[in-house]
């Protein structure tokens, strides 16, 4: 089963993307499923944002890696992270000291995939 979430940093209230693309972080490699979703996704988005997506794969740790990249990035909704359940809902359970926490660290912005 695959479950497909777009989240994105904190304090995505009333944020412009004027001064730089939209980066939409993908945690699995380039020419998989997800990142073949996130293409299309992202071209989705430009148009509906006006604005350039750049997808980017940062894979690795079952999501823990993309995840701690996007955790570095501006809190301004620019940074968008397209992940499974792996990332945000095992990898706490499994690993009690990830340098992050899914509920208080990402806000939810959609459901993207469910098979």
């Amino acid at each position: 089963m695959y479950t497909g979430a777009l989240l994105a940093g904190l304090s995505l209230g009333g944020a412009s993307h004027a001064a730089q693309p939209v980066r939409l972080v993908v945690a699995f490699p380039p020419g998989g499923p997800a990142d073949t979703l996130a293409r299309v996704l992202a071209k989705e988005l430009a148009d509906e944002l006006k604005d350039s997506v750049i997808v980017e794969n940062k894979p690795g740790a079952n999501g823990a890696i993309a995840i701690t990249y996007v955790m570095r990035g501006p809190a301004d909704g620019s940074v968008l992270f397209l992940s499974s359940a792996g990332a945000i809902a095992i990898n706490p359970a499994l690993y009690p000291s990830l340098p992050y926490k899914p509920q208080e660290d990402l806000t939810p912005i959609s459901l993207v995939v469910h098979t």
